[in-house]
């Protein structure tokens, strides 16, 4: 987290980095939609999906993501393979 310097030149409020932050909500619905898809796609429940993807990206859910990690949880989901993963 970065300080914000006020005119006086003391810290004020800390700020998240850009990266650092949560989706924002698109990014979000687009998550979940993937991760339901991939769920019913590969007969498993979306909780285990989002865990997976949590546990990958080290969020407690798919509302912890972060922005920076947004693209390759895109891609961990596409190449997903529940049963591979599982055997």
């Amino acid at each position: 987290m970065k300080n914000v310097l006020t005119a006086s030149g003391s810290s004020s409020f800390p700020t998240v980095a850009y990266g650092d932050r949560t989706l924002n909500e698109l990014e979000l619905m687009s998550v979940q939609a993937l991760v339901a898809y991939v769920a019913n796609d590969q007969t498993v429940s979306d909780v285990t999906v989002g865990a997976m993807v949590g546990a990958k990206f080290n969020a407690a859910d798919v509302t912890g993501l972060r922005r920076k990690d947004y693209d390759e949880v895109i891609k961990f989901l596409i190449d997903l393979k529940i049963r591979e993963t599982l055997n």
